[in-house]
């Protein structure tokens, strides 16, 4: 009879298996599931003798061998006698010329273990092959479960210890049958370009190799698909969050991305793509790929962090584009260098929309520490205060958090071959506009509800703003909080004093106590 039961495998003689490599896994599947440690005796193509490890006079013993049809393997025994396992062997070798099939029947059948469980140590018994063959069916639906998550799940169902560096490699081996080996992923990119390509025309997709003893290595590669060039040109501010995060799978490589903001304020990706490492020649061979895929946008604001050779790339290739620094960053690299509570002041110092303001904060930052002001003009030259920002962009961000949210969304699938990482990415951002696309859809008037929503909340509050109109279309508020401002609110040219309306294009709360007046 022929076995098709993986998890519960019988070893009754006269049970066929369709190949050697089935075999030898239900074999360890059986050790497994009886609690006992598998010794394998001999195995090669033809033959497989395995007896059981537990205990030296423990008479478990199983031997298979392949037929005359060079496929099928039969049990040919299943003993558990010492004496009689050597009869066997002595009248299978003798006497099987004699038979075609190469199948001897055994009359007496004892399953029996003189050893104790082994289902509470880690043993040899489950190897790679096997972790591969159980893992493949878990890793088709949760490609990005890890190999210690792996181990977890393997052990609850299998009640059996395995050794971490065997989930490991066992994970690698059913990977590499769901998706094909890094080589061949590496050869698929071509045909993935290929193929995208000619349902996307208009879009952005270079794979750079290089040439090492007369050999072609893949090197780095660039994505940004003609919806997504569109919809940024169309749709969008222009501004632009950079960054990259570390891969995690075999090749250890940097996922570059560049992200931008719609007008709901949700992040945009427009290009993503891979490298071996954060060098100033990357950097810039992907901003050049940017550039051929979006143009010369101008106004262009253009925020990243402190990654290696990123500030010289973006110089090189959007001189004209407003270069921006990540805030955080920047706060963290100066309390490690100076520490104190006082730095608490910095907030502001980004955060205000009005020069003057921003010099005023600043000064109390330099009489708690002269040295401040010069380690800023040195280390950080780049742009990270509203009141530098170009108003035109109408995006008041201080971080880079738009492309820290796109490595976040894409932290489970870092681990992917690179031709499945691309098309994981790609399928990724279509759903996303999909799923927007039918939020969209459903919107009704010219601004959207989210602004809606937050513009009528800001408007209350407002209680310590007094409005004095001077005409239909300008007024004068003031504070009669401790600060004591006044500001001039111009609501046809969408304009105040404080600065804010102009850096976001959505009323300051100065403007909203003008129009809800």
């Amino acid at each position: 009879m022929m076995v098709n039961d993986a998890n519960k495998p019988s070893l009754v003689k006269g049970t066929v298996y369709p190949n050697m490599k089935v075999f030898r896994l239900a074999v360890r599947q059986f050790a497994i599931n009886e609690e006992f440690e598998l010794w394998v005796k001999a195995t090669d193509r033809k033959k497989y003798v395995g007896a059981c490890k537990g205990a030296s006079d423990c008479p478990w013993h199983v031997n298979g061998r392949r037929q005359a049809d060079e496929r099928t393997v039969m049990v040919l025994f299943f003993l558990m006698s010492l004496t009689f396992s050597l009869l066997c062997y002595f009248l299978y070798f003798a006497l099987m010329p004699c038979f075609i099939c190469f199948n001897l029947q055994v009359t007496k059948f004892t399953n029996y273990h003189t050893c104790t469980s082994s289902g509470r140590r880690k043993t040899t018994t489950p190897t790679s092959a096997w972790v591969a063959s159980k893992a493949i069916h878990i890793l088709r639906t949760d490609s990005g479960m890890g190999p210690k998550e792996l181990q977890k799940r393997l052990q609850e169902d299998q009640k059996c210890k395995i050794n971490y560096d065997t989930v490991a490699k066992g994970r690698s081996l059913a990977m590499i049958q769901l998706q094909g080996s890094w080589e061949e992923n590496f050869h698929m990119l071509y045909r993935w370009r290929a193929a995208v390509m000619e349902r996307s025309p208009g879009s952005v997709i270079e794979i750079d190799t290089i040439e090492v003893d007369g050999k072609v290595y893949f090197n780095r590669f660039f994505c940004a698909l003609s919806p997504w060039i569109t919809g940024f040109l169309t749709g969008c501010r222009p501004y632009l969050s950079v960054d990259s995060t570390a891969l995690n799978g075999l090749w250890k490589g940097h996922l570059a991305s560049a992200i931008a903001i719609d007008g709901n304020n949700w992040m945009y990706p427009i290009a993503f793509g891979f490298f071996d490492a954060e060098t100033t020649d990357n950097w810039t061979w992907f901003m050049i790929q940017l550039l051929k895929a979006i143009g010369k946008v101008s106004p262009l604001a253009i925020c990243t962090d402190a990654c290696k050779g990123l500030e010289i790339a973006v110089h090189r290739v959007f001189p004209w584009a407003g270069h921006r620094e990540c805030f955080n960053h920047l706060t963290q690299n100066l309390i490690k260098k100076y520490g104190g509570s006082v730095f608490q002041e910095m907030y502001p110092v980004a955060r205000s929309y009005r020069a003057q303001v921003h010099e005023e904060c600043m000064d109390t930052i330099k009489k708690a520490c002269t040295d401040v002001a010069l380690w800023l003009d040195t280390y950080h030259k780049l742009i990270w205060y509203r009141s530098g920002f170009n108003a035109e962009i109408k995006c008041d961000y201080v971080t880079n958090n738009l492309a820290e949210c796109f490595n976040n969304w894409i932290r489970d699938i870092k681990a992917l071959p690179i031709c499945e990482l691309a098309d994981t990415c790609r399928e990724m951002i279509m759903t996303l506009w999909n799923r927007r696309r039918r939020i969209g859809n459903k919107f009704t008037g010219t601004i959207l509800p989210a602004i809606l929503h937050q513009l009528r909340a800001r408007t209350r509050g407002l209680g310590h703003l007094s409005v004095v109109h001077a005409d239909i279309t300008t007024a004068e508020v003031w504070d009669n909080s401790s600060s004591h401002a006044r500001h001039v609110v111009r609501t046809h040219e969408q304009s105040c004093t404080c600065q804010e309306w102009q850096h976001t294009s959505k009323p300051c709360q100065h403007a909203l106590a003008v129009i809800a007046s």
